[in-house]
């Protein structure tokens, strides 16, 4: 790794800690560490606006053409009503959708109130961070900024944007916006552009069903009988090979070129587009820069348009389907069947394509007639009077007739020899018996009409043009290159030191821009820092729904790699997984065109409702393969594991949204990606014993006080649970119990003196963020940390706006820094159970996507890999001398005296262990209410047997004893359970536990650190070891003897190294070994240099007499018992100066058996659920009931 500048290549100016280089093909931060940016795309559902999915047809049209259109205020995660009051939006509290009862009812016939009153919002980001993500690609499209009208900004979205940035600021997040589109715009079957734009290109949007130049899944298959639910799955991708997508394009990117006479306000329609576009992206800019402490520190950089288009451009002969076209699925008409269906000519013989398993497949041809109804708008209705529109206030010039398709306004073909089946009679010839013939494609005049550039035609020397030395146009050198240039500049201007993420057509060779001349002007617009951000998807698996035995090598086919298609099949998993990762790897060698810079793979991932939803139960739910993600889990590891290796990719997975349903998916265009779904929550707690059902507070119901005052008043109440999946109704409320007017309520499970049930509700929708996670002071001192793991680090210092109300975005400086705020470091949870519980409730196939990694690696990451079936992390590095942190002075300061060569600093290898996948099984049992030991309440409260006594960290409470009938004649005494809103309810352990965990000890290593170094990470756990309440960490304190004990945690780590010495801090383990000094250095003293709360030692505390170098832990009846760590001599430097060390990382005892553990592997999305009949037939039995989930109602 070259040593990281000290100034900005974009600017020149001196770097702050928090600046991200971009180098040598990764990111690196300022202690020289690579970094590792792994997380998702925040989120799918921006797509649309709140409570309008692409599948509502009632008000779609009406929002946008008789009023300002939607607004977008919202996304991608919903406020509080206290932070949204504080946004000053002028009394408009709340977002009303219309009411629908559609196919069963999106809004299920309720007023849909936007904001509730606790806001979800960071109990997302929480989840996020707590799976492990460092990075969000933040989805937002240009009609959210400017749905208004030309240059009329929404700024009541921007300043909810900038609010949400703040709170993925605060969770320690970072950021890369993306301007979102998909074929266009919500009106052309997508999402993006504004509806006005369609209107300035003189289309009718109305129009798209009839004349097909559009499918829209609200329309689909007509306007008159919709039927969304039956959307064939991935056809809007087909909008892209249709007349509207393909017309929009080329006039955003060439109009200048190929329809001159489309002048707008003074400007062609191509600088017109993108010059609002531009514009309103550079205006979000300066808002946040505005704001402040969001830019660089947060706010990374500006992704480009997501998957441009090239329209027509370069199009060899609009009479045929392009041979680039690889998605053909329903009808797939040519361009030129496309520009006579939208001038409303009945088509025949258009092709019909099916997808099936082995790709593409021709079936037949189908006639499409638009009846007479134009895709272009009508004169006597645009609201145009000499060219000036009424409403959105632009000038049409003369040139530009409307009601006429533009392609034939340009010369390219002429509507009035067309017929419907493509055919015209010719002119008899000269010497044919004055015999006619069909002529096909008659009306087209110039097939080729956007292969060349028309205003770089060559002359013959008789000065006569010749096609012969007409230039072709070239997509990215002549229209892509000039767009951004101008988009990177614009932003340039408000957020200097920026990080273009450059992302060409799916699958395009981006540009190359290391090899333009210094003095070509493009070169600006990387400024010495960039990113590739390319998508990748398993096209096989994403199409057919269903995760194959087989597989293809798509890019290889598109990069013309094999002389046939069928030489580019894989046969069985290691086959497709070896040419997945092999597909990243091209994708990332492509980045050099551009430089040295990193990738980040933006969009990946697989559909979640494989198999005709069999993870949902069917289509019904009632199957019995609900919550059995274990296809999902081959098909998104494949994927993923491709990241791994010596690819060393960043990511952001696609996607992640809050509003999504197992019938409607992420709820645009029947897509259903997202890793987390409500469908999928638990909606109980505890295996055995009563359900805890807590029910959702009512969104915007006052009568639910939401103060921590009100909710210690509440009492539990046991109440029968309704199985969602049977026709059976509720039964009456227990004898003797009374049910509060309002408030949560939760059954009460039966225990006994020998047992202890816990679970945990861990809703989105009853959860706030106190419940989650522990709370702390800032220091006084906001001072740039060196570790990932501080709460307090340059990107997390901000006041997240769930503390305090603030009536616009504010900076840090003026807010008091003594509020006690949240520490959001991996989170830290204050229960590891209930962190258990909540990071797995409503996870989809999260076996894959929680994986471990490196989050920042002193050196270079040579490679890696991650098994997530047997829980196994290796990885091996190269170090050499100009890995050294810039913190650390010259190499013959920080020399040791003892000559080895060696130092080693503060800053350390971090890597990402997910409690979900190294927990030790207590924890795991405990999350899910599986009895674990015998241990007895506290007595009752002044000997009332009515009452119990708990007592925790808030002090001492009562609550009462519940009487509940199960069986006729017999009555068992429940406990009320503290409501889980409060955080006082971690456990149930009332008393200590008779006997402690089986411990995991950290293993004790040879004396590094002052005796006293890491006990104060000692303060964040439990004193008695508790995995219910302990911090989710493994921390060392080390005795007079020099050898540091282990003390007990929530993982069960098994761990290797090489070199060197590590520790955990949350779900995070860190890693020292020594970093050679130049050879050529003279070392004449030992020095220690400090950085964060990590002690460095000198270099002399490595015993390189020692041999033995792992680290191990082995069990034996159930304690840990550690092994000595000796120190190895670090490797002999290569000739290069470079070592290689190595990791290895494992649970002990392998993966966690959920099914050994006693918990129903449906729960955990890792298996079909319990056979409901049997089930039912033992749980009667027993005075029981069987549930939707799995659990069992005693």
């Amino acid at each position: 790794m070259p040593r990281i500048p000290t100034k900005s290549p974009a600017t020149g100016a001196p770097l702050p800690p928090h600046y991200i280089h971009t180098l040598n093909s990764h990111f690196v931060d300022q202690s020289s560490r690579v970094r590792i940016l792994r997380g998702v795309n925040l989120c799918g559902s921006s797509k649309t606006p709140v409570g309008k999915p692409s599948w509502i047809l009632d008000g779609f049209w009406e929002a946008v053409e008789a009023a300002d259109g939607d607004s977008f205020v919202g996304r991608p995660l919903q406020l509080s009503k206290q932070e949204f009051d504080a946004m000053n939006l002028g009394g408009n509290e709340q977002l009303v959708a219309d009411e629908h009862d559609q196919n069963g009812g999106y809004l299920g016939g309720q007023r849909f109130e936007l904001f509730s009153d606790a806001g979800e919002a960071d109990i997302h980001l929480a989840r996020l961070r707590g799976w492990g993500f460092t990075l969000l690609r933040f989805v937002f499209t240009w009609e959210a900024l400017e749905h208004a009208g030309p240059k009329k900004y929404d700024e009541d979205f921007i300043s909810h944007l900038i609010l949400v940035l703040q709170k993925c600021k605060a969770h320690g997040f970072f950021v890369f916006l993306d301007p979102h589109q998909d074929v266009w715009s919500r009106f052309t079957g997508g999402d993006g552009a504004p509806y006005w734009t369609l209107l300035a290109c003189g289309i009718n949007p109305r129009s798209m069903t009839a004349t097909q130049a559009a499918l829209l899944h609200n329309e689909y298959p007509a306007p008159a009988q919709p039927d969304p639910e039956n959307f064939p799955a991935m056809i809007w991708g087909t909008n892209y090979s249709r007349l509207a997508s393909q017309t929009l394009f080329t006039l955003f990117f060439a109009g200048k070129d190929f329809a001159p006479q489309c002048v707008i306000d003074g400007m062609n329609i191509q600088e017109y587009l993108q010059s609002h576009f531009i514009g309103a992206v550079s205006h979000l800019a300066r808002r946040i820069k505005e704001a402040g402490g969001l830019l660089d520190e947060c706010v990374l950089g500006w992704d480009s348009m997501n998957e441009p288009f090239e329209g027509m451009i370069g199009y060899e002969d609009v009479r045929k389907i392009g041979p680039s076209q690889a998605l053909k699925k329903g009808s797939c008409p040519t361009p030129a069947q496309g520009m006579r269906l939208g001038m409303g000519i009945k088509q025949e013989d258009i092709e019909w394509w099916d997808f099936g398993s082995f790709g593409p497949r021709r079936n037949g041809s189908v006639d499409i007639d638009p009846n007479g109804v134009k895709l272009w708008v009508d004169p006597e209705l645009a609201d145009e009077k000499d060219g000036m529109n009424g409403r959105w206030g632009w000038k049409r010039s003369g040139g530009w007739e409307l009601g006429k398709c533009i392609w034939a306004l340009h010369g390219v073909w002429d509507p009035s020899k067309s017929t419907p089946s493509g055919l015209s009679r010719s002119s008899p010839q000269p010497g044919g018996g004055g015999k006619t013939t069909e002529v096909k494609d008659v009306d087209v005049l110039i097939p080729d009409y956007f292969l060349y550039s028309p205003s770089s035609s060559a002359e013959s020397p008789g000065g006569e043009a010749s096609s012969n030395e007409k230039v072709k146009v070239d997509f990215m050198e002549d229209y892509f290159l000039p767009h951004l240039q101008d988009y990177f500049a614009a932003l340039r201007a408000h957020h200097p030191e920026l990080i273009p993420f450059i992302q060409p057509p799916v699958f395009h060779i981006p540009p190359a821009l290391a090899k333009l001349e210094p003095e070509d002007p493009c070169l600006d617009i990387l400024k010495g820092r960039g990113c590739y951000s390319t998508h990748y998807y398993d096209g096989l698996t994403l199409m057919t729904r269903h995760w194959n035995w087989f597989n293809a090598d798509a890019l290889g086919v598109l990069r013309g790699k094999y002389s046939s298609p069928i030489f580019a099949v894989k046969i069985g998993e290691p086959a497709i997984r070896k040419s997945i990762r092999e597909q990243l790897g091209v994708l990332k060698d492509d980045a050099k065109l551009l430089g040295e810079f990193p990738t980040v793979i933006g969009e990946i991932g697989i559909p979640m409702e494989l198999d005709d939803k069999y993870s949902y139960g069917g289509r019904d739910g009632r199957g019995k393969g609900k919550g059995d993600y274990r296809e999902q889990v081959k098909a998104l590891d494949a994927s993923l594991a491709a990241l791994d290796g010596g690819n060393a990719l960043s990511v952001t997975i696609w996607t992640y949204c809050t509003d999504g349903s197992h019938k409607w998916g992420d709820g645009w265009n029947g897509e259903d990606l997202s890793l987390w779904c409500a469908d999928d929550e638990r909606k109980s707690g505890s295996i055995t014993g009563l359900r805890k059902d807590v029910i959702k507070r009512n969104r915007g119901s006052r009568a639910i006080q939401s103060s921590r005052e009100e909710k210690d008043k509440a009492h539990a109440t046991v109440q029968e649970v309704v199985d969602e999946d049977s026709s059976s109704q509720r039964g009456p409320t227990p004898t003797g119990v009374q049910m509060p007017p309002a408030g949560n309520y939760v059954s009460t499970p039966r225990t006994s003196s020998a047992e202890e049930l816990v679970g945990f509700q861990v809703s989105s929708a009853t959860l706030t963020l106190g419940d989650l996670v522990c709370t702390k002071r800032l220091p006084q001192s906001l001072a740039t940390s060196l570790t990932l793991t501080n709460a307090t680090s340059s990107r997390a210092t901000l006041l997240p706006a769930y503390t305090a109300a603030v009536k616009r975005v504010q900076s840090i400086s003026t807010i008091d820094n003594s509020h006690i705020v949240p520490s959001l470091s991996f989170p830290a949870f204050s229960s590891a159970p209930m962190a258990f519980a909540f990071l797995t409730n409503g996870a989809r196939a999260w076996k894959a996507f929680v994986r471990t990694y490196p989050l920042a690696t002193v050196g270079m990451p040579k490679e890696w890999e991650w098994d997530c079936n047997k829980a196994v992390f290796e990885m091996t590095v190269t170090v050499g001398s100009e890995d050294r942190s810039n913190e650390l002075p010259s190499d013959g300061d920080n020399a040791a005296d003892t000559g080895a060569g060696f130092v080693e600093q503060s800053v350390a290898t971090e890597i990402f262990v997910p409690l979900l996948h190294f927990a030790k099984d207590e924890v795991v049992k405990k999350a899910f209410g599986v009895p674990i030991r015998s241990r007895a309440l506290s007595s009752a409260a002044a000997g009332d047997p009515q009452r119990v006594t708990v007592t925790n960290h808030r002090g001492e409470r009562v609550f009462p004893v519940v009487e509940t009938g199960l069986r006729s004649g017999e009555a068992s005494a429940g406990v009320a359970i503290p409501l889980l809103d409060d955080p006082s309810t971690v456990s149930l352990a009332l008393e200590p536990p008779a006997s402690k965990f089986p411990q995991l000890e950290m293993a004790r290593t040879r004396s590094i650190a002052p005796s006293t170094s890491l006990n104060q990470s000692r303060a964040g756990l439990h004193d008695g070891g508790d995995a219910d309440t302990a911090s989710i960490a493994s921390s060392s304190s080390s005795g007079d003897d020099g050898v540091q004990d282990g003390m007990e945690g929530v993982l069960d780590l098994e761990v290797e190294v090489s070199a060197g010495r590590w520790t955990v801090e949350g779900q995070v383990l860190k890693w020292w070994y020594p970093i050679p000094l130049d050879p050529s250095t003279t070392m004449a003293k030992s020095s220690t240099s400090t950085g964060d709360s990590t002690v460095v030692p000198p270099a002399s505390a490595y015993d390189l007499s020692r041999k033995k170098s792992t680290v191990s832990m082995s069990s034996r009846k159930g304690k840990g018992t550690a092994a000595t760590m000796m120190k190895a001599p670090p490797p002999k430097p290569d000739v290069e100066g470079k070592v290689e060390y190595k990791i290895r990382i494992r649970r002990r005892g392998g993966p966690i058996d959920f099914k050994k553990l006693g918990i129903p592997e449906n729960w955990v999305g890792l298996g079909p659920r319990p056979n409901k009949t049997s089930a039912e037939e033992s749980s009667n039995r027993k005075g029981g009931s069987c549930c939707s989930d799995g659990c069992i109602i005693m």
